[in-house]
């Protein structure tokens, strides 16, 4: 069993701020979220057109299942800083922001919980990469209060709320707190099919090797064999085979 590493948020009570200053190294990138939570306005009304099967897609979105931020993510060293604004998400939000912070590792790290964390892999080379997003603050524009979030396996998540002007919370302090903690509701349920989730169909893909199916691995991921042909056509953008041979031969990634 491998053993859990101390908390570097509870060690250090500043690394949230040491994680969030800019530097003159940073790095941008435009960044799409899985469309999983009430804080998303409604996604848009689109025309599917299935692809040729030739045709390489890797990488299309489709705005019913994410969304793409409008601020890029920033990349300074190994930390990962995404921005989520109230220009992106539903009215209610209005004023807010979320920081959230990832790390990069080589060695796959557990999956955090929380709404807006996550971990991610790409493939650099002959080896992968992760990026666990398991810390976020969130803030107002109009007060000074922020809500710290983070998540580690040897105690789950934990919040914290700083930034009080007094010793007792005023009624305007007391409604952003409530608001902000309500990020952390349970997603909707649109009666939608079962999502494909791009991680788990690569990663059993690379643990079948060659004898990898359509069938065995929609069994591995989860969904029914159905909704991964319709995945491979729309989000993939490509037939089961490439996608097969680019994914053990590393053509293909997450990204």
């Amino acid at each position: 069993m491998r053993k859990v590493s101390k908390c570097v948020y509870c060690a250090d009570p500043d690394l949230f701020d040491k994680r969030l200053t800019p530097t003159d190294a940073d790095r941008h990138l435009q960044v799409s979220l899985p469309r999983r939570g009430s804080h998303w306005p409604e996604p848009p009304k689109v025309k599917i057109i299935v692809p040729n099967k030739q045709v390489i897609r890797w990488g299309a979105t489709d705005p019913r299942e994410v969304v793409t931020l409008k601020t890029p993510e920033v990349i300074r060293g190994k930390i990962h800083v995404r921005t989520i604004t109230d220009a992106d998400m539903v009215a209610r939000f209005a004023g807010f922001k979320i920081q959230v912070i990832g790390v990069e590792s080589p060695i796959e790290p557990p999956l955090p919980s929380g709404v807006f964390f996550g971990r991610y892999s790409t493939q650099e080379k002959k080896s992968w990469l992760y990026v666990s997003y398991h810390a976020a603050r969130i803030t107002h524009k109009d007060s000074p209060i922020f809500v710290d979030s983070h998540w580690h396996p040897s105690h789950g998540r934990i919040v914290t709320v700083r930034g009080f002007g007094r010793v007792s919370a005023t009624t305007e302090e007391k409604a952003i707190i409530n608001t902000a903690l309500g990020f952390d509701t349970k997603p909707k349920r649109r009666g939608a099919p079962p999502k494909v989730a791009d991680e788990a169909v690569l990663k059993a893909i690379r643990e079948q090797g060659e004898k990898a199916t359509q069938k065995s691995v929609a069994a591995s991921a989860g969904v029914a064999p159905r909704t991964l042909q319709n995945w491979l056509y729309f989000r993939a953008g490509m037939n089961w085979d490439y996608l097969k041979e680019g994914v053990l031969s590393g053509r293909v990634g997450t990204d």
